[in-house]
């Protein structure tokens, strides 16, 4: 280490000595004994240093054998043991006895392990505090008063509070309701519910009321009690639907809905012993008739041509060149009877892409015959349609235009529609050609169906005015489509009704008596 040049070093003044008193024999002895003393512990520190380094120099061996072996045993527990083994020495350290002697003393790890405890104890109350102020919070929030309107007074009601504790807390006169049986009869007065509630205008059911909490901000009314009904058992029953008939007149009559049948409850009081109707368990479902003029919903002016009684020998392929010449389309009502004479025929029409649906099989008219006949002019029609030409079809033009509610009933799921006429040409009075055109155009709109014949009689005047009904039509851009494509363009009438093959679900059933009519489709 350098000194530093600029400071002198200061020597020791030599003191004065005590002069020397004369050495006596006791002297010259205890001076012996000293040395002797000293020489010995000087003997005994050198022979302890001796040891101490000899255990050391033994330590250290064996901890170097020690680690050689440790190297064979693998990376991963090497460093393990490296590891812990550097830890242990730093966390080691030395202390002198009295005796001369040095052990190993964890000097460390109790400070830590107090401080250790101090950090854990002041978490632990913050968190303490912390949760106090947060339960504070929620005691207060969900004991805190809120806003709402009972009976058009504002209030300061407790939030959470029920509409019982509302009702006396704010001593709201009311009268309690009675208690009646399941048919309404009075068993005793004033034994029903205390008192009714609604909120913001919806009136609550006595249930509702029990579990409604006030929340704030609401409009609460309450006022008289309703009725207690008596306990009951609870027996049920099979409701069957009825026929509806819905809509004004009109050109087109179909099964808007299927009937299917229903299970109510019939609840017995176990006081009074009468008896009421209760909830369905099963929805009902009334078959539903809609009568009315098709409404084509996509702005298209839409027109159908239909003829009845074919097919016809003479007639019915002169009305096939005419459409196929204008490209137009029609519907041919025909008679079961006809096909049968003139399959070939019926198959013609079919393959144009004109539509086949029937008149039924003998041009009877239907209100007139008894339930089997009046099926068999269906059925007998329907399936002879089906081996003649092809189609299935359900539905129908009734001779005559004859049929009301009582044949919708006799019909037992039979049909899906009935087809009349907005534009009746009376050509089958044969008043001349323009007679004719201008009964089929009178009051024409988007959506008619005008009536001509193929069969029955002398169509020659038919043959004549169609090209040009055909061409007024158009001019005034008028398509002429099918029934089908007249009746799919109205969104009320169903996709498979519209399809002309419509037949009742199986899960469905056919009333047995009709409902309360709105119309007489006869």
């Amino acid at each position: 280490m350098a000194t530093d040049s600029s400071k002198k070093p200061t020597r020791r003044k030599p003191t004065k000595r005590a002069a020397a008193r004369p050495t006596t024999t006791a002297d010259s002895h205890y001076s012996k004994l000293t040395r002797k003393a000293y020489a010995d512990g000087s003997r005994t520190r050198r022979s302890r240093e001796s040891a101490s380094g000899t255990q050391r120099s033994a330590t250290k061996a064996m901890g170097s054998r020690q680690a050689s072996q440790r190297t064979g045993q693998g990376a991963r527990r090497q460093g393990g043991a490296t590891q812990a083994g550097s830890t242990a020495r730093k966390a080691t350290s030395y202390e002198s006895l009295s005796t001369g002697t040095k052990r190993k003393v964890y000097g460390k790890r109790e400070p830590r392990r107090q401080q250790r405890s101090g950090n854990i104890l002041s978490t632990v109350l913050g968190i303490a505090v912390i949760a106090a102020f947060i339960l504070a919070g929620a005691l207060f929030w969900t004991h805190r008063s809120v806003n709402v309107t009972v009976n058009g007074e504002h209030e300061k009601i407790r939030i959470n509070s029920t509409l019982e504790s509302v009702h006396d807390k704010l001593k709201i006169q009311t009268k309690p309701g009675d208690f009646v049986s399941v048919a309404g009869n009075v068993l005793a007065k004033d034994e029903g519910y205390p008192f009714s509630a609604s909120i913001d205008g919806t009136e609550l059911t006595h249930e509702q009321l029990e579990e409604y909490r006030v929340r704030g901000g609401e409009q609460i009314e309450i006022y008289d009690g309703g009725s207690r009904v008596e306990d009951y058992d609870i027996t049920y029953r099979e409701a069957q639907p009825k026929i509806v008939f819905e809509g004004s007149w009109g050109s087109v009559s179909f099964v808007k809905q299927w009937g299917r049948p229903g299970k109510q409850e019939v609840r017995k009081g176990k006081e009074s012993g009468d008896t009421a109707d209760g909830d369905w368990v099963e929805e009902l479902q009334d078959c539903i008739i809609k009568t009315k003029n098709i409404e084509p919903a996509d702005g298209r002016k839409l027109v159908a041509l239909t003829f009845d009684d074919g097919p016809a020998a003479t007639y019915t392929e002169a009305y096939l060149d005419i459409l196929d010449r204008y490209g137009a389309k029609a519907t041919f009502f025909n008679l079961s009877e006809n096909e049968s004479e003139y399959p070939e025929l019926a198959q013609k029409v079919a393959a144009s892409g004109n539509q086949i649906v029937s008149h039924t099989n003998q041009h009877l008219q239907l209100s007139t015959l008894d339930k089997s006949s009046f099926l068999y002019e269906l059925t007998s029609a329907r399936e002879t349609i089906s081996q003649v030409a092809g189609v299935d079809t359900t539905i129908i033009r009734p001779p005559y235009g004859d049929f009301n509610q009582n044949c919708w009933l006799m019909s037992d799921g039979e049909l899906s529609a009935s087809i009349l006429w907005n534009q009746d040409t009376l050509d089958w009075s044969m008043p001349g050609v323009d007679v004719i055109v201008e009964n089929a155009l009178a009051d024409m709109t988007s959506g008619s169906i005008i009536l001509m014949h193929d069969g029955g009689g002398n169509r020659e005047q038919d043959i004549e005015a169609l090209p040009r009904i055909i061409e007024s039509l158009q001019s005034d851009g008028y398509e002429l489509v099918t029934l089908s494509e007249l009746l799919a363009s109205d969104p009320e009438v169903p996709a498979d009704v519209a399809a002309g093959n419509a037949q009742m679900p199986a899960d469905a059933v056919w009333p047995l008596e009709i409902g309360e009519a709105t119309i007489d489709v006869g």
